[in-house]
């Protein structure tokens, strides 16, 4: 019975080394390959989880825009967020294409509306009063063609400006229509986030792609969040005891403070020259206070002394417009 029981053990052992071996190569098999020359940028949970907020309110909006301008009802969902690199972006577009490069006033990058070609044709055939089943031959948009979608490219913007309205407050200056994708100016070091919305438009199903560069989100969004945007609508006032608790243990938090006895520039020649013994004139009048710094900020002056045989100075000037956020 002992054997049993022995060859038993042996055997569940076994199985368990198996067991393990099969979950190490099955998750070898995931290995990929990473591009160091185009390292994927994640962005924060925050920023995507805003990105998500802004644009389902989008989806609200923009199909009823679709259904008024066509009047053929449209359902507008969004399907995912993705980060491609410029270069992915740009290799997974065929040519001709239907896109618009937005530029936004006083902030670097820039948003990219890509339209399916079918969509185009149909949108352009139900505003002329047509059934909107007509498709659309391989070539770019006639002058006539990108005038009709350029007003439906005006409404998709007014109802993004609207959906962002509560984080950020931007204008798109100017809109360039491209068909060809190597038109596009992108920084190949910018990642892009890419929109993705499913439109239900009559019979047929579209797929119309918003693409944010990294940069201009960044120049949008960032100071949003930090200033007021999410964060800020959602401050609660705190418990006077956890105030209390905070405000004792910043009262308790060691700050450095530094005297600059003077400065002055000289050429790296001379500093290399420079010897035991030598002489260096400072910008610093002896009659004038020295400057007394925290976190490279001038917070008071003083004149030096001795006390005690240590070093001392003698404040006899505070800077009180410097701010607490300032030293912190």
């Amino acid at each position: 019975m002992f054997a049993a029981l022995k060859g038993l053990t042996q055997q569940k052992h076994m199985n368990t080394v198996q067991e393990a071996y099969e979950r190490l190569n099955k998750s070898s098999a995931r290995i990929k390959e990473y591009d160091f020359r185009q390292p994927k940028v994640v962005f924060s949970k925050d920023i995507i989880r805003v990105l998500n907020e802004i644009h389902e309110e989008l989806t609200k909006n923009l199909g009823r825009f679709v259904s008024s301008e066509t009047r053929v009802k449209a359902e507008v969902s969004k399907i995912e967020i993705k980060e491609y690199s410029s270069a992915q972006f740009l290799e997974s577009l065929s040519v001709p294409q239907v896109l618009y490069q937005n530029y936004v006033t006083d902030v670097d990058g820039n948003l990219i509306i890509q339209l399916p070609r079918e969509f185009c044709m149909n949108f352009i055939e139900k505003q002329s009063g047509g059934a909107g089943k007509f498709k659309m031959p391989e070539r770019p948009l006639t002058m006539i063609e990108e005038k009709i979608i350029s007003r439906f490219i005006s409404g998709l913007k007014f109802q993004l400006l609207n959906a962002w309205q509560s984080y950020a407050s931007f204008e798109i200056e100017r809109s360039i229509y491209e068909s060809k994708p190597e038109l596009l100016t992108l920084n190949p070091n910018d990642t892009l986030v890419i929109i993705n919305f499913e439109i239900n438009f009559g019979e047929t199903v579209e797929n119309i792609v918003l693409a944010y560069t990294s940069t201009l989100l960044k120049g949008i969004l960032t100071d949003s969040l930090n200033h007021r945007g999410e964060f800020n609508s959602r401050i609660e006032e705190l418990n006077p005891a956890v105030k209390e608790g905070y405000h004792q243990t910043l009262l308790q938090t060691p700050v450095s403070l530094k005297v600059l006895l003077g400065s002055t520039k000289i050429k790296l020649s001379k500093l290399m020259s420079l010897s035991v013994g030598d002489i260096i004139s400072l910008r610093q009048k002896k009659s004038e206070p020295l400057d007394i710094r925290t976190q490279n900020k001038v917070k008071m002056r003083g004149y030096p002394g001795v006390r005690d045989g240590f070093k001392a100075i003698k404040i006899v000037e505070v800077n009180k417009e410097l701010k607490e956020k300032e030293i912190v």
